[in-house]
């Protein structure tokens, strides 16, 4: 999650927008998608729920 906050800009919840995250590069790395395809992923938030999973923070 660090990785992808860093390489990315934004933050993710350790219960469901990594996993979806993970999920869907791990599709686009398998070519599930057309090329040039648009993705469309919405992150809506929960990330108070990290509090709760004492996580290392990104202090960069």
């Amino acid at each position: 999650m660090s990785t992808f906050e860093k390489q990315y800009g934004f933050k993710l919840d350790a219960v469901y927008t990594a996993k979806m995250f993970f999920g869907l590069f791990a599709l686009i790395k398998a070519n599930t998608f057309k090329t040039g395809s648009t993705i469309v992923a919405i992150h809506s938030g929960g990330l108070q729920g990290n509090k709760g999973f004492n996580l290392p923070t990104n202090s960069d």
